[in-house]
């Protein structure tokens, strides 16, 4: 399958507002708001805000992997307590799933959720194939201006 690139400006990245918060949804969907990019695979990026003391429920699809980044403040997510710039995994469920945050401090993450792909996974830079001979030809085709057409 050929890869695209889809370009989605801030102004466009649709929100759901949330008690003391609100989520952006910059791929995939989260509770009836989707984001107009087209997935290959079935995945999830959004950015979560939450004010101080506030709490949400974030929705997870049955089978998917997910991990949440940690941009700002702190936040306790499914019993692990959370500060800047940590990570945190949460195992891939057969059922559709939460995890429940809670913000102590205002807080902004990221959450990164979705299907296994399982498949090889080669990255150098800004490109990730499947093999290094794909990353080669990546670069060779960047170099060469024709990467993008």
């Amino acid at each position: 399958m050929p890869g695209r690139y889809q370009d989605l400006p801030y102004g466009r990245v649709p929100a759901l507002p949330i008690e003391g918060g609100k989520i952006e949804v910059f791929a995939g969907e989260v509770n009836g708001v989707v984001s107009p990019l087209t997935l290959f695979t079935p995945f999830l990026y959004a950015v979560v805000s939450l004010e101080e003391g506030e709490s949400y429920d974030f929705p997870i699809p049955a089978g998917y992997n997910s991990f949440l980044y940690m941009l700002e403040g702190k936040v306790r997510a499914s019993e692990q307590q959370l500060n800047g710039f940590d990570i945190a995994h949460f195992e891939q469920n057969n059922q559709a799933d939460i995890i429940s945050l809670s913000a102590t401090t205002k807080t902004k993450f990221v959450i990164f959720s979705g299907n296994p792909i399982k498949q090889p996974v080669a990255a150098k830079g800004p490109f990730v194939m499947n093999t290094e001979e794909e990353i080669r030809e990546a670069f060779a085709s960047y170099r060469n201006g024709t990467f993008i057409q």
